[in-house]
């Protein structure tokens, strides 16, 4: 839930070098594929020159708690860095430690109270808000990941509300709030949507285990950071496993410049917007430019300063992305799969014949789909191959995982 705006203050430093190696289990969640039974090497108990730590669940593992998704603090919107967490009928209520670090005072600017937050190092912070029976002893004291740090409630020490007993997770950087979209907790990785409080859930496998159109909702089961992932092993990318499957076009859209890694994520998951899409595509087809500015507003619902303008412009005006009849281009809805592969034939391949009049490409793709001849050339010139048992799926979004393997082999063409 919100609160009040607050600072953070160190009470006592302690420099500590320690590396943990803590064998543990994984406790399948429910509804997911887990690995039960699987034993694991906890992450070293700090970090270093800046990188993010590796977060566990607030919560034991085998625990089942009701998660929330990415929302603001203090009023704001954006960035979305807070969690909730909350107990399920039955289960303990015991807040841990996401991360190793130094417990610290996070002050409020509104009353003379505080609440408790660990310095993880590195620039990086987490809080923990309506927290019952603070452990404020520990300020000042290094402690490891899954320390008890209180019990879940809904104490207000800076303000704002809350309906049910959760703690409040907020994660900072360099003393701001950063968003948790697509960060990992456990083995599990949270998205945002398009307003607080709503969002989903994904397990390594990347299918979507819970989706939040509120407050927090019943419920995942903890687990611990599985070995695979503490290795991402692809493109120095925390969130990106050598094991994933589009991990080599991963790796080569960050060595062409198509995407940055910006603060070590990828966000492989993510489905891909339009206004997006334009940028990949003038990336790919421009490498090392940046994209032209805007003059003028190329479309009713994209001013001139909005985020991609330029590439939404440059796409429009080389007939490659074109807009709705009501003069809007809609640069926040998401890319389908039958759209990505119109968009790469119109940049590719504008010239090139396919017809879909005798068969179609595949079983779920119908000879009158006014995408079909895209995908029929998608799929003869090994754009795609599409997702198993003959199907192409046409109407999913096109994550930013599946996006990198079509743009690779798009390039190839070239």
């Amino acid at each position: 839930m919100a609160r009040q705006n607050v600072r953070i203050t160190v009470s006592a430093v302690l420099t500590v070098a320690l590396a943990a190696l803590m064998m543990v289990g994984i406790a399948p969640a429910a509804g997911a594929s887990g690995e039960p039974g699987a034993v694991d090497a906890a992450p070293a108990a700090t970090v270093a020159g800046g990188e993010m730590p590796v977060w566990h669940f607030p919560f034991a593992e085998g625990a089942r708690w009701k998660v929330g998704s990415p929302h603001g603090s203090g009023g704001a919107t954006a960035p979305r860095g807070a969690l909730d967490f909350g107990p399920a009928p039955g289960e303990s209520g015991e807040v841990l430690s996401i991360a190793a670090g130094t417990v610290v005072k996070i002050e409020c600017r509104s009353t003379n109270k505080y609440y408790l937050g660990i310095d993880h190092g590195g620039g990086w912070t987490s809080t923990y808000y309506h927290l019952t029976d603070p452990q404020t002893k520990l300020i000042g004291q290094h402690v490891p990941v899954g320390t008890y740090m209180g019990m879940a409630g809904r104490t207000l020490p800076c303000g704002g509300g809350a309906t049910f007993d959760h703690v409040h997770v907020k994660i900072l950087k360099d003393g701001a709030e950063v968003s948790v979209d697509g960060f990992w907790f456990g083995d599990y990785q949270v998205f945002e949507g398009n307003r607080d409080y709503v969002g989903y859930w994904q397990d390594r496998s990347g299918t979507r285990v819970l989706t939040n159109h509120g407050l927090a909702v019943c419920c995942l089961v903890a687990t611990v950071p599985s070995a695979a992932f503490l290795d991402p092993g692809c493109a120095d990318l925390v969130d990106v496993t050598s094991t994933n499957v589009h991990c080599g076009a991963i790796e080569w859209l960050v060595e062409q410049g198509i995407t940055r890694r910006g603060d070590a994520r990828y966000l492989p998951a993510k489905d891909v917007n339009r206004g997006a899409m334009t940028a990949f595509l003038y990336r790919l087809t421009h490498p090392g430019e940046a994209a032209p500015t805007c003059a003028d507003a190329p479309f009713d619902d994209v001013a001139p300063d909005a985020l991609f303008c330029g590439s939404i412009a440059w796409a429009a005006q080389n007939g490659l992305a074109r807009g709705y009849a009501d003069g809007t281009f809609g640069a926040q809805r998401p890319v389908t799969r039958s759209a990505m592969v119109t968009l790469l034939k119109r940049l590719i391949a504008p010239e090139e014949s396919v017809e879909c009049e005798d068969s179609a490409p595949f079983a779920d793709v119908s000879v009158d789909d006014a995408m079909c001849a895209a995908i029929a050339w998608a799929k003869l010139a090994g754009v795609t191959t599409g997702v198993g048992d003959d199907r192409f799926d046409g109407q999913a979004p096109v994550t930013r995982q599946s996006m990198a393997t079509f743009l690779q082999r798009a390039a190839g063409l070239t």
